[in-house]
């Protein structure tokens, strides 16, 4: 489920069919992702907790150019000034939507808090793309 600032239902559009299914996938889980309007594109934040700390992973989706989307996976860093981003992978779809193994492995992967193991195959360490802030 996808959740504004005060943990309220949202809807949220994407750029294109591919993005909309992907978002689809993300709003249709039992796990909540809240969406921050500060960050541009499409960025959620993984709501679901380990039990030992807060969850830190997060998923922005976008388009770089026609035909292709991308869910780049990270965490922000735990120094308050710090601007960098830590990046775990992509997933890269070019002209089609993402297999239903995908999502599922995509949103197990974010809401383990992107535990090593639960690494999906699919996502890809290097690509062209500059990722939005």
């Amino acid at each position: 489920m996808i959740v504004d600032g005060d943990h309220a239902p949202v809807e949220v559009d994407g750029d294109g069919p591919v993005a909309v299914a992907l978002l689809g996938a993300l709003q249709m889980s039992d796990i909540r992702f809240e969406v921050d309007p500060g960050r541009a594109g499409i960025d959620l934040l993984c709501l679901r907790c380990s039990a030992t700390a807060p969850n830190r992973a997060r998923v922005k989706i976008f388009a770089p150019r026609s035909g292709t989307t991308v869910a780049f996976i990270y965490k922000d860093p735990q120094l308050p000034l710090s601007t960098d981003r830590f990046a775990y992978g992509a997933l890269v779809l070019k002209n089609r939507p993402a297999s239903d193994e995908e999502t599922v492995a995509l949103i197990e992967y974010l809401a383990s808090g992107l535990h090593p193991e639960l690494r999906p195959p699919t996502l890809k360490r290097a690509f062209p793309f500059d990722v939005p802030r």
